[in-house]
């Protein structure tokens, strides 16, 4: 199988190495690894953070794993994984959370966050006023984005026995756009009579996953709400170093890692691995290789459980003596 390699910037470049390792060593050597470039670095080798034939790689193969890239500064450069979900047009922002064993944190967690990736609040054009004291915020709202992104959603609910599907919103203020994209919502939801669905305005339901995280399945909601409640759900899982991500159209899975490049960091070998590693673990479920998918995971969960860990997660190894570890689990 062929699977585009973005290994980014910073520690990307350290992440990336060890990930590939786990994913040849379960998958006995069945990958096909096609290199490309994303990110400051490539921007500053070919002038383009995003060339078209990183772009065409991605869908001709279908299938990537990337590591974390940084966006250059100044001369109006939109941020490369903006413009990498829209390019391919990557509607899904998923964002798993589970519970990794590590001591603190919340047991038994598995929590499924659909993030719209191409609209939202994100999607806004703003306008500054004539005297300079006042702003207006432009943003879009379609149908055809809610009712997609609801559709992928129970799909993948019922692909994983995922019994509740949580709406989450600000209808209450928002009173049009939240009658369409509930609306929407709500028009899919009949069609799949097995799976329930609860809506819950989004500040309440930061409220309850932070006191009841064990009792959500799935989350659907629009992309800047989505974007907050991911780190909310990195933080349950035990930090960014941990969270897990995809991006997901009609026809292409990017796997990635949702944490930063880090670039005052990079070179020491401290970074965590695991966000990139469980990411590439979704990217096999994607694949239908569940048992390989979860193969991965349990070494992850052993190693954390048994003491070893990074830094950040209160350890002492470094990216490759924790990766060494996961691979000794397996």
């Amino acid at each position: 199988m062929d699977i585009v390699r973005i290994d980014g910037d910073g520690i990307g470049k350290e992440v990336m190495p060890p990930t590939v390792a786990l994913l040849d060593r379960v998958t006995r050597g069945g990958i096909n690894w096609i290199p490309a470039r994303m990110g400051l670095e490539c921007f500053e080798h070919c002038g383009d953070p995003l060339p078209q034939v990183t772009l065409d790689l991605v869908r001709t193969h279908k299938l990537a794993i990337k590591g974390p890239t940084t966006t250059p500064q100044g001369g109006g450069f939109q941020s490369v994984n903006v413009r990498l979900r829209r390019e391919l047009d990557l509607y899904v922002g998923l964002r798993p959370a589970m519970s990794l064993g590590l001591p603190g944190r919340h047991e038994r967690v598995n929590i499924h966050l659909f993030r719209e990736n191409t609209e939202g609040l994100y999607d806004s054009t703003e306008a500054l006023s004539l005297d300079g004291q006042s702003v207006t915020l432009t943003s879009h709202f379609t149908r055809r984005a809610m009712l997609r992104l609801a559709r992928a959603a129970f799909l993948y609910a019922r692909l994983f026995d995922l019994d509740t599907i949580t709406y989450v919103d600000k209808q209450n203020i928002h009173k049009v756009w939240g009658r369409l994209y509930h609306g929407a919502f709500l028009e899919v939801a009949v069609e799949f009579p097995d799976i329930s669905y609860n809506h819950r305005l989004v500040d309440a339901a930061n409220m309850f996953l932070a006191l009841s995280p064990e009792s959500w399945g799935l989350i659907v909601t629009e992309n800047m709400f989505g974007d907050i409640l991911a780190d909310h759900l990195a933080a349950i899982m035990g930090g960014l170093g941990v969270a897990p991500g995809a991006n997901i159209g009609d026809e292409i899975f990017v796997a990635e890692a949702v944490h930063g490049s880090w670039p005052e960091k990079a070179g020491n070998g401290i970074a965590n691995p695991t966000a990139l590693m469980l990411s590439g673990a979704m990217l096999l479920e994607h694949m239908g290789e569940m048992e390989l998918a979860g193969t991965i995971r349990n070494a992850i969960i052993r190693t954390l459980t048994e003491g070893d860990r990074t830094a950040d997660l209160g350890g002492t190894l470094s990216t490759t003596e924790f990766a060494e570890a996961v691979l000794r689990r397996l």
